[in-house]
């Protein structure tokens, strides 16, 4: 039997009473499209070319495609300028890495408020807040089962590397690392839902959250209504096959809606369907139609609610042209193999 959609009216409104409540600043980044599949790079020195001071392993080794490429992004705006990159520079460098590494998936932003992408740069710790800091890493590997991924850890590794660089604290008490390495907490289910309810309790205006998920992501039929596809979009954690995944809906209730006014979420979601996984109201997909059109108004452009646009008729030529134009590198490398987070 098919998905039963319900009327798109009830859907929306759905949606408005959810978002009604949202009071945190929470912006996401992932590394497609809800419909979209996310990949597995074998040698992530294809895409990152530079490291961080702490750096251990160094650049190489399996990866996440939509991870190594924001932290090339950023570490790359690092080494030539001092202020951080807009939201725009992020999302539009990250596209042209990926897409001249042939990879067919769009990184989107989404967020809980307007945002102004041309002039609002990251902060993965609020300027004015409180410098309260906490981070949850999740990197799955899913060992030892059919659908085993290779660079999750890795991923968590080297975010955790730049999160501390950034002012973030590695103790345990601000910091916490699920991998099913067998040396930290394995990501269960529970683990999950018990870290993900750690992130937000006693969170307070002016805190600086992280949230980075690096594994298997899906859809799976929604329940509720709040969906206009018919689909919810979820998490795979470490025993899925057991527990069952994460909807979007049970982590926007467990997170998203607990935080308070004042204080800011940042996620990196890399995984397959994963552009809306966290249920935020406002989306920019970096499609070149997207970016182009950014660029081209030359003035401060807010996201609109769910903004998506066809991408088939514009060339990467013409992208990278504006961006040059912009001042933006645009970086130039070849992948070597890939495996689909489905």
């Amino acid at each position: 039997m098919g998905i039963i959609k319900l009327p798109k009216r009830k859907a929306k409104n759905a949606l408005e009473d959810k978002h009604g409540r949202l009071q945190a600043t929470v912006i996401m980044f992932s590394g497609c499209a809800d419909d979209q599949q996310s990949a597995d790079v074998s040698n992530t020195s294809v895409i990152r070319k530079t490291t961080f001071k702490d750096s251990i392993n160094g650049p190489g080794g399996a990866g996440g495609a939509c991870t190594n490429s924001f932290l090339e992004v950023i570490s790359q705006i690092a080494k030539h300028r001092k202020t951080a990159p807009t939201y725009s520079e992020i999302l539009m460098e990250m596209r042209i890495i990926l897409k001249e590494k042939k990879f067919t998936q769009i990184p989107q932003l989404s967020s809980s408020h307007k945002l102004d992408l041309p002039n609002t740069r990251i902060e993965f710790i609020k300027a004015k807040g409180s410098g309260r800091t906490r981070a949850l890493l999740v990197g799955i590997n899913y060992t030892g089962t059919s659908v085993a991924l290779r660079g999750c850890h890795n991923d968590v590794q080297h975010m955790k590397q730049l999160l501390c660089s950034r002012g973030f604290s590695s103790h345990p008490d601000h910091m916490r690392v699920l991998v099913d390495d067998g040396a930290h907490p394995a990501p269960t289910r529970a683990a999950m839902v018990e870290a993900l309810e750690w992130l937000a309790t006693d969170a307070r205006n002016g805190d600086s959250l992280f949230l980075h998920f690096s594994g298997h992501g899906g859809r799976i039929r929604d329940d509720d209504g709040d969906e206009e596809d018919g689909y919810d979009e979820t998490l795979y954690p470490s025993d899925f096959k057991t527990a069952g995944q994460l909807r979007d809906d049970f982590i926007y209730r467990k997170l998203v809606l607990k935080l308070p006014k004042g204080c800011q979420l940042l996620s990196i979601m890399d995984c397959c369907h994963s552009g809306t996984v966290l249920d935020l109201p406002f989306e920019f997909a970096a499609s070149e139609v997207n970016c182009m059109k950014k660029l081209e108004k030359q003035k401060s452009v807010f996201m609109n609610k769910k903004e998506s646009h066809d991408v088939s008729r514009c060339r990467m030529q013409s992208l990278q042209q504006a961006c040059a134009m912009a001042g933006l590198a645009v970086l130039a490398m070849t992948v070597k193999s890939v495996v689909s987070r489905k």
